[in-house]
């Protein structure tokens, strides 16, 4: 299992907070526990439902899953905009898009010629993220498709 198979945003389940894979469980929970002193069998007496395997894992990469977090940000998940395809937060603008911009050639002050709405920074920081965002964008995105049809 990779670090990122961990994650997930459901649009029916806490659209707003990264969770745990298969659970309700928001990653943040799991974090804020750690930070709190307790160690990974405390965390799984708190939330059984998780496989102390994936607790060791969030536990052994905390770094990592904070800068999910942060990254997560940038991201929106709801079944009322564009049926649950990732978007940047605030905008109807999927991240995908912005990704194949990027990937034709387009700088990021040519992708605000075409989308205004969103800042620089918001840009700067899919790009910076891009690593840990493209992955998790692309495995929602074939879900909700595939819920479509």
């Amino acid at each position: 299992m990779g670090l990122l198979d961990i994650v997930d945003i459901h649009p029916d389940r806490l659209p707003y907070f990264p969770t745990i894979s298969g659970t309700r469980i928001p990653l943040k929970f799991i974090l804020d526990l750690f930070g709190a002193g307790l160690q990974p069998n405390d965390v799984v007496e708190v939330f059984p439902d998780v496989d102390i395997n994936v607790v060791l894992l969030i536990y052994n990469n905390r770094t990592f899953f904070k800068k999910c977090l942060k990254a997560l940000k940038l991201v929106s998940v709801r079944r009322d905009i564009l049926c649950g395809i990732p978007t940047i937060r605030g905008t109807r603008i999927p991240v995908h898009i912005v990704y194949d911009m990027l990937d034709s050639g387009y700088t990021p002050h040519e992708i605000l010629e075409e989308y205004p709405e969103l800042s620089l920074s918001t840009i700067r920081g899919l790009i910076r993220y891009r690593s840990i965002l493209e992955p998790i964008v692309s495995r929602i995105r074939e879900r909700v498709l595939a819920e479509e049809e």
